[in-house]
């Protein structure tokens, strides 16, 4: 329920904002259909910015997903239901325009919720940092590295310093292999 409440919210703000370019594309001349369609489209990035960062917020979704879903159901529902409205029956456009609104609504809540935002969607998309931890099981603290131990073991690994080299004498030309015309040889160093 509460979700369904933030996505009207944001959904009131952008009905606000689809009337207003509305309302300026037709006293600019623009013909009511093409308005209409340039207005859903701002209605849509507007309701996407928002239902990323508070609807859906702890869910991913795609712009795309989001165009293909809920963009092209407001587009088509929008512009016949503004044919209906507006070009057929007479209705004002801005009228016509929020009839349109209210009774596409519940059809982009159901596509956002089920398909653009949808739980199964963000349940895959893990990211590597957490199928990393999760497989090895490690502690946060050996993981991050900003942690003060990874710190601490970085300055004792700088400031030790490295074991001498193995020396190894020589002792003549080699062992034989028992292998005719081979021999091992010793490494110099």
């Amino acid at each position: 329920m509460a979700r369904w409440l933030r996505f009207n919210a944001v959904g009131a703000i952008g009905m606000l904002v689809q009337l207003g370019v509305l309302a300026v594309l037709v006293k600019l001349g623009v013909h009511y259909l093409a308005a209409t369609a340039l207005a859903v489209e701002a209605a849509v990035l507007h309701n996407y910015a928002w239902h990323i960062r508070w609807t859906w917020k702890e869910r991913r979704g795609r712009l795309w997903r989001f165009h293909l879903a809920n963009g092209l159901v407001s587009m088509t529902a929008n512009l016949a239901w503004m044919r209906l409205f507006a070009g057929w029956l007479g209705i004002p456009p801005l009228a016509a325009n929020l009839m349109a609104i209210a009774l596409t609504s519940a059809v982009n809540f159901l596509v956002g919720d089920r398909w653009v935002f949808s739980a199964r969607v963000a349940r895959t998309q893990i990211t590597r940092a957490q199928i990393t931890r999760a497989q090895i099981n490690v502690a946060p603290e050996s993981w991050l590295p900003w942690s003060p131990g990874a710190t601490r073991a970085e300055v004792r690994l700088q400031t030790v310093s490295p074991p001498a080299p193995i020396r190894r004498e020589r002792r003549g030309r080699g062992r034989s292999t028992g292998i005719p015309g081979t021999r091992l040889r010793a490494e110099a160093r």
